[in-house]
């Protein structure tokens, strides 16, 4: 499985380096915020949204996880072996006689083989494993199986600690009950990891399970997933027999059940000589031989039923969604895992690829939004840099204008406007007398008879009766200008529409 491991190594590289983009493009957004500050205000925000940006961490911050789901614990343990090339897990009876369910586990990296048992919530149970006083490479048996009925112990996962090349960069292999929810289920063994589905049996897909894989593609919003056909095993398990004769013994009734996949087998190893074909060629007899092999069975259509599959397996490769810009891949069949491990690593490589893919598409949706701000904003400033020399002759011109238009409505209403003051001064003499008679001189001194006692009293009182007359002359004046003649209407009209072109433009 060199090919596997470096696919989950290659993510898990990538995966940083999309965090450290994300990291790097906060800050840039957090300088075009602070640098585009100005009395006038921002020119535009840069922010990544916060939906954005929780999609790119829940695949940045996640490393990959393996999620194998099953018919029974005798497929899902058979796939765990072939992964690891190696019996980690003890061979048992496809059957399924035992009458107690299998938990929860969830392979890690780790200097040397341990085991714990941890609830959900990263609290470990203390409790006595047979595997600290076997001390055995392979998991013992009753310890992948629920034997309390304490809830507590029920729901523990075993976590195995295993120094595989495979988990060495973080990458992690789970492997879900064999009771419970689905959708428990699924978000358990999920929650951590960005999961790539993996579904083995070994017999027809029964009403239950196919009820079972309806409700999982509602769950997990139609991942792909990768269906592996597992041969079944005559063989029971038998206390104290060596893991390795079993995992010998069970190749060898492989071989045996597996005729039909023998073309298959042909085929790969054909291409495995052959030098200097293309990889589209390799896929496209593959895809022949595969066709003939997977038509014929009755998982292969119930598949289809579901909408997993695609009725030409020939065209179930990646595809490109025109609906959106998200990168999609289609589920698989595998009808012999040991013999197609490559068809495997291929889906666990498009797999990992799409979740990259989606995450460099939310930072590049990002990235766009904030050039299209900047493109935008450099055409407001370009236009305003051309049309403002424009503005400011067009209000000179407007200004000359209206000043002109002023100069000769006064001219021609010159006449006009003396026989008007005429006609006031005339028609307010009695009031203006009255007016200065009552007025009560402020600053003056006055003898007994009421005379002024200085020449400066006199030059006074003269001012102040002026400012009297000529104050309320202004005032009538005004009033019948503004009634009688249209001038300063004329004026407002023209400073209004000067303003409202400068404003417009």
């Amino acid at each position: 499985m060199t090919s596997l491991s470096a696919e989950l190594n290659r993510f898990c590289e990538f995966s940083k380096r999309t965090k450290q983009i994300l990291d790097e493009t906060k800050s840039c957004f957090d300088d075009i915020n602070e640098s585009g500050n100005s009395e006038l205000g921002s020119l535009f925000k840069a922010e990544l949204l916060r939906e954005e940006e929780q999609e790119i961490l829940d695949i940045a911050q996640r490393p990959p996880g393996i999620v194998i789901l099953g018919q029974n614990s005798y497929s899902k343990f058979k796939i765990v072996n072939e992964i690891f090339n190696n019996g980690i897990f003890p061979v048992i009876n496809s059957a399924g006689n035992d009458d107690l369910p299998f938990r929860m586990v969830r392979f890690k990296h780790g200097e040397s083989l341990s085991y714990s048992l941890a609830l959900p919530d990263d609290y470990e149970i203390v409790d006595h494993l047979d595997a600290y006083k076997e001390q055995s490479k392979t998991v013992p048996l009753k310890d992948l199986q629920i034997h309390s009925a304490d809830k507590a112990s029920d729901s523990a996962i075993l976590e195995i600690s295993y120094n595989h090349v495979i988990l060495r960069q973080g990458a992690q292999i789970i492997v879900a009950p064999s009771l419970g929810d689905i959708s428990k289920v699924y978000k358990t063994c999920t929650e951590s990891v960005s999961p790539i589905l993996v579904y083995s049996f070994s017999d027809d897909l029964s009403d239950e399970e196919i009820e079972t894989l309806q409700n999982l593609q509602e769950i997990s919003q139609y991942e792909s997933v990768c269906f592996i056909r597992v041969p079944k095993c005559r063989q029971h398990l038998m206390n104290g027999e060596n893991p390795n004769n079993n995992s010998t013994n069970s190749t060898m009734d492989t071989e045996r059940d597996n005729v039909s996949s023998l073309p298959s087998r042909r085929i790969e190893r054909t291409l495995d000589r052959v030098n200097g074909n293309s990889r589209s060629q390799n896929h496209s007899l593959i895809g022949k031989n595969k066709m003939t092999i997977l038509k014929n069975t009755k998982v292969y259509e119930q598949l289809c039923d579901l909408g997993y599959l695609n009725e030409n397996p020939t065209c179930r490769n990646t595809r490109r969604s025109f609906l959106s810009d998200y990168y999609e891949t289609e589920s698989d069949l595998i009808d012999n895992f040991e013999s197609h491990s490559y068809r495997f690593n291929m889906f666990v490589q498009q797999t990992l690829q799409r979740y990259l893919v989606n995450s460099s598409t939310v930072l590049n949706n990002s990235h766009s939004r904030c050039l299209s701000m900047f493109i935008m904003s450099a055409f407001d400033m370009a236009r305003d840099m051309l049309i403002t020399p424009k503005k400011l002759t067009f209000a000179r011109e407007k200004e000359v204008e209206l000043y002109k238009s002023l100069m000769r409505i006064s001219v021609a209403k010159t006449n006009e406007i003396r026989e008007m003051i005429g006609f006031t001064i005339a028609e307010n003499t009695e009031m203006l007398v009255q007016k200065a008679a009552d007025y009560e001189f402020l600053g003056v001194e006055f003898n007994e008879d009421g005379a002024i006692m200085t020449h400066k009293g006199l030059k006074i009182c003269t001012y102040q009766l002026q400012e009297l007359v000529l104050g309320a002359l202004n005032q009538s004046i005004a009033g019948k200008l503004v009634k009688s003649v249209n001038i300063l209407r004329d004026s407002y009209t023209d400073i209004s529409e000067c303003e409202f072109l400068l404003l417009g433009m």
